[in-house]
């Protein structure tokens, strides 16, 4: 084991791991360098592109800065933070980047892992560790995903459900509230945990002054990856103070950036999907317009507007701050922002207000980092020890 030292809040923390930090964080520098020049196939560009920014070595680092402070050679540690061994992990159908990013922070703690995957869908995980089991050389990353992460593929009937909780020292599931129930009430040992991840929606703030193709583009990027499956994807996009041209404007700039973003036909149910979204908005009395070869619908109406519910169909609405708040849904979770100053107080304040918990950049909503639901997980990967050291 290695001991690495962080200044802690309120003294030294000193976190042992199978492995040297800096060696880790460097193999998946490596493999970031190979997703640069070579796209895995199973990934859309966009989700790959979300994979190779959330590699950055900056970001990594954060991980445990952000859960244990910077790193130091001084001072006298207070605690000792030892892994839980086993963590299990129940991936949703309809988010399967989710996969992928969650291996990687699991990676960062040295746990042996079991990954549920969906049992619809792509199983991005899968696809992503062989694909980096192919591209690694020999080292502590590739060590680690072939002998400490075992993914598996089946539905909510299967007995290895019951097997995985009783296996793991920490429980993490991404889904719905009764997936979380059902979860928590197979048979596990009482000195375990389990993180729940459920039921969430996110929205988009962008100021009018901002309006420009670059938003648009970022707009497409973000929404396109989920539509309106993914907790971190943005169901509507507020435009503060703003006016029905704003929205008609930004509108516009997303038709025209969505080709570009996402060249591919969609799938026939889905493009039907958004035909009858349109119509129904259009019997609501609001502005709908189809894009990208029916790809999704574009919906412009006031916040307070009667929100039609579709996979691919992103609202564009304009209030004042206090009706924005007022029609915000109770278990919101992500503010993308898009603003002039996003540090003005009036901005920081009415996020306060939110029952929202991130506040974060368009292009960084769907991050998943160290603090998710506003719960410090991935400190609670980790048992903590004290230690008492006589100053005689």
């Amino acid at each position: 084991m290695h001991l690495h030292q962080f200044a802690g809040p309120s003294g030294g923390d000193l976190v042992s791991l199978p492995f040297r930090l800096d060696d880790l964080l460097a193999d998946w520098h490596s493999l970031r360098l190979r997703m640069i020049r070579a796209l895995n196939a199973d990934f859309a560009r966009v989700e790959w592109a979300y994979l190779v920014q959330f590699l950055d070595p900056a970001n990594l680092t954060s991980v445990y800065a952000d859960t244990f402070g910077p790193r130091t050679t001084t001072g006298t540690p207070t605690r000792l933070h030892l892994p839980r061994p086993r963590v299990a992990v129940w991936l949703p159908s309809n988010v399967s980047l989710l996969g992928p990013l969650t291996m990687i922070l699991l990676s960062l703690a040295g746990c042996e892992v079991w990954i549920k995957s969906g049992s619809r869908g792509s199983n991005l995980c899968q696809s992503f560790r062989d694909w980096a089991l192919r591209e690694l050389p020999e080292g502590h990353l590739r060590a680690w995903l072939a002998r400490c992460v075992r993914i598996d593929s089946f539905d909510r009937h299967d007995p290895r459900n019951a097997e995985m909780a009783a296996w793991a020292e920490v429980r993490i599931l991404f889904g719905g509230d009764e997936a979380a129930a059902a979860l928590d009430r197979l048979a596990h040992l009482p000195e375990t945990t389990g993180f729940y991840f459920t039921d969430k929606v996110s929205e988009a703030w962008v100021e009018p002054s901002r309006i420009d193709q670059a938003i648009a583009t970022d707009l497409a990027k973000v929404f396109g990856v989920y539509g309106q499956a993914g907790c971190t994807s943005p169901k509507r996009v507020l435009l503060p103070n703003g006016t029905a041209a704003d929205a008609t404007a930004l509108a516009g700039l997303l038709e025209r950036a969505w080709p570009q973003v996402w060249p591919q036909r969609v799938p026939r149910h889905v493009a039907s999907a958004n035909v009858l979204a349109q119509q129904w908005a259009q019997a609501q009395g609001q502005t709908a317009r189809l894009i990208g070869d029916n790809a999704a619908v574009l919906i412009t109406a006031p916040a307070s507007a009667v929100v039609v519910k579709a996979h691919m169909a992103l609202y564009l609405q304009w209030g004042g701050l206090d009706e924005i708040r007022q029609t915000q849904s109770e278990n919101l979770q992500t503010i993308g922002h898009a603003l002039a100053d996003p540090a003005d107080p009036a901005w920081l304040a009415a996020f306060s207000a939110s029952p929202a918990v991130r506040f974060v950049p368009l292009l960084r909503m769907h991050d998943f980092g160290p603090i998710w639901d506003g719960i410090d997980w991935f400190r609670g990967l980790f048992h903590v020890r004290q230690i008492k050291v006589d100053q005689r």
